[in-house]
């Protein structure tokens, strides 16, 4: 069985750590709370609305590019309002 190493230190990890010892340990929460897709509408402060032409990243990170009239933005997501 694979221990690992905690990369706070070298020490080993026992099965009483409150550390996983594998990824599989570890449960994430997915955010579904925010739908984005191809052609969806964004409003913006400065350039109006757009559409969303791509995506990267996600929650407080998430990038859109959009086509607004002004010409294509690459913006935080959290500065748009979707619609």
């Amino acid at each position: 069985e694979y221990r690992g190493t905690s990369k706070s230190s070298s020490r080993r990890l026992d099965d009483d750590d409150d550390e996983p010892s594998w990824d599989g340990d570890i449960e994430y929460e997915a955010d579904d709370s925010v739908r984005v897709f191809k052609g969806m509408q964004v409003r913006h402060p400065k350039f109006g609305v757009g559409s969303v032409v791509s995506w990267s990243g996600s929650g407080e990170n998430m990038k859109l590019t959009a086509s607004f009239a002004v010409g294509r933005k690459t913006i935080m997501a959290r500065f748009c309002e979707l619609l």
